[in-house]
């Protein structure tokens, strides 16, 4: 597929609609994972928070079928490049799969597609904040 195809298709692809209940069957199957699911936003992914206790919590990602493997594979390892250098920033870290894998290939929604789990970052999601008006603005003058 090639870098235009690839982006046409993912721009225009909707997100893969997984359901919690298979969501947890593949989190049980490929990372021994158990807990509450609990539905996040997302633009072209299909994104949950797994609640494993009342102190560890996952971000998980069933990854679009139309993302290119090697934008999937550049976004794992810069994850798992920041976490061996930076650990001291407060980036999510890998957890890696039953089998040893960062991002398994995995069944979900009739489809087989990557799935990356990590940790959690506490916080308030972007989507939930105040619009940043004065820096919008700033942006739109630079445009």
């Amino acid at each position: 597929m090639t870098s235009s195809t690839a982006t046409t298709s993912l721009m225009t692809q909707a997100a893969p609609s997984v359901d919690p209940v298979e969501a947890q069957a593949v989190l049980r199957e490929h990372y021994g994972l158990m807990g509450t699911l609990e539905r996040l936003p997302g633009e072209r992914d299909s994104n949950f928070c797994l609640s494993v206790s009342s102190s560890k919590r996952y971000m998980v990602r069933f990854i679009n079928a139309a993302e290119a493997d090697t934008e999937i594979d550049f976004q794992t390892q810069m994850l798992i490049y920041l976490q061996e250098r930076a650990a001291h920033l407060p980036l999510p870290s890998i957890l890696k799969s039953l089998s040893g894998e960062c991002q398994p290939r995995v069944r979900f929604s009739g489809q087989t597609g990557a799935l990356r789990v990590v940790s959690y970052l506490e916080g308030m999601p972007f989507y939930q904040q105040a619009p940043f008006t004065d820096l919008a603005r700033q942006l739109g003058g630079i445009l």
